[in-house]
């Protein structure tokens, strides 16, 4: 909830200030798998070690949470689609680079990404359009083989 108020007043910012905005949504690939083979506490693990990429990586852009089980979604201010692909393909791939291990089992991370934009001065007046698209590229990503950006 916090994260969609946030959203909304970014939203209104960015179509006051004719300013461009985007909005990753990304979801940690075969999660579920992790969860039943390794425990909640490993898949916690997992959340968390993810949560600190993204937070690391989309910082000095915006802002982000997480939005269901396995799950983010993070809103890039003034950021036009090119400067949001880079931004979701380095969450991806420092993602990637998580190094996880249970019983001397190393558990291989990767997420897939949505990407939605919205150009300066055409942004909707709904966030929850931006996180529909977003949500449909997700789909594609995963679709197309998973471990991706698309949008």
């Amino acid at each position: 909830r916090r994260f969609m108020e946030q959203a909304e007043k970014a939203l209104a910012r960015a179509q006051k200030r004719h300013t461009a905005m985007s909005m990753l949504m990304i979801d940690v690939d075969h999660f579920k798998t992790v969860n039943d083979q390794f425990g909640h506490v490993i898949g916690d693990k997992v959340l968390s070690a993810v949560g600190h990429v993204i937070k690391r990586r989309g910082r000095d852009f915006g802002f982000a949470g997480r939005y269901g089980g396995e799950e983010f979604v993070v809103f890039l201010q003034n950021t036009e689609k090119q400067q949001a692909k880079e931004i979701a393909e380095g969450i991806r791939k420092g993602i990637e680079g998580i190094a996880i291990e249970e019983r001397m089992i190393p558990i291989k991370v990767t997420v897939s990404i949505g990407l939605s934009c919205c150009d300066a001065g055409e942004c909707g007046h709904n966030v929850d359009a931006l996180l529909i698209a977003a949500d449909r590229a997700l789909y594609q990503a995963k679709n197309r083989g998973r471990n991706r950006v698309e949008g």
